[in-house]
């Protein structure tokens, strides 16, 4: 937590504020906060820690993954669910329901839901739907004001179809919502610009003009970091710091799996604001954040936007803004967290077309030049639809109560240290991550801070400004005071691992690529230590006297770095002492086995084409 007593007093009414805001009910509606998960319910046995989504049964509608009352699968019997709930005042019932009917002929399902009090059942909800043959009716939203029934009450739900075996029918866990007695606790907005390098945006120091819209909304309204790194040099593995708070060694079960594990050991941070009382979704591209591998945890809907090819990822992020603002403009009266991640100006970088000539290469420009100028253009792109996105928020009314975060998982590299996109390279190039926030009244506006700091910290540094006690395994400390008052930043070294078994070259692959490497940075030095078939070989670079990392400087400085080298050789060893002392405290409460993901074979031929996979 904050260190300044200052820090300490606006932590405490935070916190507070929350505690009211969450937990009560009056006639005053200042928008509605939640009341009553019944997944908690029904699911709360199955918890391996509290507030954990990690074993609660999903189903998938067009692509959107929510929680469900029963595990997914034939309807063919009736499915029921019961709780026993005190309603508060102005109580509304939310959920959805849907169904999938991959058979042949027409199906029907009838979605009904019951109140019974002193033993006198009412219904309060019934739909019957039919599905065609081979099609889907996705999520229906709905919203059942149950205000007239405050008290202690039993909700009775049931799904019933005429379905065989290839009829999927759900009913989402319904949340109770009542009206707020305070003003909101602030939302939560996380960007990810997947593979959006630091050093191509204006406000980095940039030439060309790519990010005009970022540069004046987070110059002249919120906190730019200037000094913030990746803790991998790949999607899943940055992602994993970015939502969970720890480093991806401490993380994974094993440090070969490819996937993060549904491990029992962390909280993510939408499992952690959903126990707050946030309404949580999640807005994808298809991939590489899967669902069914864990990334889906603490969200009530999260949605992967299919692409139309399984030999590469394509940004579809006018699909995925335009689908979170749909979902803002149905939450606009309850605190939020939501979660937008585009592979806009991921490879292979296809602008559209009003932006594909923008930096025009020269005839003769090598290879990497010619992918870097069409890199420019999608950031150029990127940056006017983060611009509406904002506009979005903004008049929906929530900007003001809102923390905005826009980052990216990991950078890429165009030739400077010879080789291209983004793998083993623990560089600036792969690791300088933009760090962009606006939170009117609880940030500053229009400054910056220089860091360092880790997408490690993103997750306790969000939970601090919220008030909110960050979980046990969170071992980074929240950076807060470095963004309010500029205090001190990270002096630990930030670890980074670069596990990607491919790793291309501007002449092709690299043979010689051993995974995995790993670097710690402890501004202003980055030590490296790079895996080879002769053992290990380290290459230390000062960044602020060399930013473009072209001189190792190791042999002659490696009498300095001892506690450096130190931290390094045992970043394995700590991370998998952690874990294991992690899940030892688990196992004293509750703990059930993961399940083991199932990939379906058209994501395997994009991880394979990517080169995340072999």
């Amino acid at each position: 937590m904050r260190s300044s007593s200052k820090s300490h007093a606006r932590s405490a009414i935070l916190a507070v504020l929350c505690s009211l805001t969450l937990l009560a009910g009056c006639t005053r509606d200042h928008g509605r906060v939640v009341h009553t998960r019944l997944a908690d319910i029904l699911y709360e046995a199955v918890m391996p820690l509290d507030g954990s989504t990690i074993h609660f049964p999903r189903a998938a509608l067009d692509d959107d993954t929510r929680v469900v009352l029963a595990a997914p699968g034939s309807t063919s019997n009736t499915v029921d669910a019961v709780a026993d709930i005190e309603l508060p005042y102005g109580a509304r019932l939310e959920f959805a329901y849907g169904a999938e009917n991959e058979g042949k002929n027409p199906r029907n399902v009838t979605f009904s839901i019951s109140v019974v009090r002193e033993g006198e059942g009412l219904n309060v909800f019934e739909r019957r739907l039919s599905v065609d043959a081979g099609s889907s009716t996705g999520w229906h939203d709905t919203i059942v004001d149950l205000s007239r029934y405050q008290g202690e009450t039993t909700l009775e739900m049931s799904v019933e179809s005429d379905g065989g075996p290839d009829l999927f029918a759900h009913m989402t866990a319904p949340v109770i919502t009542t009206k707020a007695t305070n003003n909101r606790p602030p939302n939560v907005l996380l960007v990810s610009l997947d593979t959006l390098r630091a050093d191509h945006l204006g406000i980095y120091g940039y030439e060309r003009d790519t990010s005009p819209n970022m540069d004046r909304i987070f110059g002249e309204q919120g906190v730019v970091v200037d000094r913030v790194y990746s803790q991998a040099t790949n999607t899943i593995y940055g992602h994993t710091a970015m939502l969970s708070g720890v480093n991806p060694r401490t993380g994974f079960a094993e440090i070969d799996t490819l996937f993060p594990p549904q491990s029992n050991i962390v909280l993510t941070m939408a499992e952690v604001l959903r126990r707050a009382g946030y309404r949580t979704a999640a807005f994808t591209e298809d991939a590489l954040l899967i669902a069914d591998t864990g990334f889906n945890r603490g969200f009530e809907s999260y949605f992967e936007e299919v692409g139309s090819s399984r030999k590469h990822v394509e940004g579809h992020i006018e699909k995925i803004f335009d689908a979170g603002q749909s979902w803002l403009e149905r939450h606009t009266h309850e605190p939020f967290f939501l979660f937008l991640h585009t592979y806009q100006v991921h490879s292979p970088y296809t602008p559209p077309e009003s932006h594909a000539g923008m930096f025009p290469s020269e005839p003769d420009a090598s290879k990497a030049r010619k992918l870097l100028d069409l890199y420019d253009a999608e950031i150029a792109y990127t940056d006017e639809q983060v611009d509406a996105l904002i506009r979005g928020v903004d008049e929906l009314g929530l900007g003001e109560n809102t923390i905005l975060i826009v980052t990216s998982d990991h950078g890429e590299e165009f030739g400077e240290h010879g080789h291209l996109y983004h793998a083993g390279h623990l560089t600036n190039e792969i690791l300088h991550v933009p760090l962009l926030m606006r939170a009117p009244g609880i940030l500053p506006a229009g400054v910056k801070r220089g860091g360092p700091m880790g997408l490690i910290h993103i997750m306790p540094t969000v939970l601090d400004l919220l008030g909110i006690e960050p979980p046990i395994h969170v071992s980074a400390r929240s950076l807060a005071d470095h963004l309010l008052e500029d205090g001190p930043a990270e002096s630990e070294p930030i670890f980074a691992e670069a596990n990607s078994p491919r790793v291309f070259t501007v002449d092709g692959s690299d043979p010689e690529w051993i995974p995995p490497s790993y670097s710690a940075t402890q501004w202003p030095l980055r030590l490296v230590r790079i895996r080879t078939s002769d053992g290990f070989r380290y290459e230390l670079y000062d960044l602020e006297a060399d930013p473009g990392e072209t001189r190792n400087v190791y042999d002659e400085r490696r009498g300095e770095i001892a506690k450096l080298q130190a931290a390094l050789d045992g970043y394995e060893r700590n991370c998998d002492a952690r874990r294991r002392s992690l899940s030892q405290l688990v196992a004293l409460t509750a703990s059930v086995p993961p399940a083991p993901a199932e990939i379906d074979q058209r994501r395997l031929e994009k991880l394979r084409a990517l080169g995340y996979i072999e």
